[in-house]
């Protein structure tokens, strides 16, 4: 049997769609662009790891991220890498993270990111777990974020030795 080209190009258009909304990472909530969400896995048994995002706030007002609670994990902090005395050092951003108006925040390694500790069950990569973020100013919102053994930057520079 033989498909026509038409059929076939329906075909490959629709498995295309369904493959790419998948992997869709991005919601848009009350002028709050969420994107490129996703979790490193753990290392052995290691009971802790890190998240990752970008949040754009395409508002006229800033707004602070205060909190995130998550089905992976019983305590979750927000932190920064700081240089204090030469060494790299994470703080624990108490006060949340301002996302000024009309900007936006990447939590990447080295910089912002998400503490996930007292993991409640194994990371298994590929897998979405939910995370809830608790805006200041809008409301929470619910993100599926997945579990991702590395992740790309295609944007970033990269320094070769």
């Amino acid at each position: 049997m033989r498909l026509k080209p038409l059929s076939f190009f329906i075909n490959l258009l629709i498995f295309v769609t369904c493959i790419s909304s998948s992997y869709a990472n991005s919601i848009n909530v009350n002028g709050l662009l969420i994107s490129d969400f996703w979790i490193k896995p753990t290392i052995g048994n290691h009971t802790m790891t890190s998240g990752y995002l970008t949040i754009e706030n395409t508002n006229n007002i800033d707004e602070r991220l205060v909190s995130l609670t998550s089905e992976i994990s019983k305590k979750i902090q927000l932190h920064d890498m700081v240089v204090q005395n030469d060494i790299m050092m994470m703080k624990n951003l108490l006060d949340g993270v301002l996302i000024k108006a009309n900007s936006k925040v990447i939590f990447r390694p080295g910089s912002y990111h998400i503490m996930f500790m007292k993991l409640t069950k194994p990371l298994i990569v590929m897998n979405k777990y939910k995370v809830t973020l608790r805006f200041k100013n809008s409301s929470s919102v619910i993100i599926k974020m997945p579990v991702l053994s590395k992740k790309y930057n295609k944007t970033k520079k990269h320094h070769h030795h």
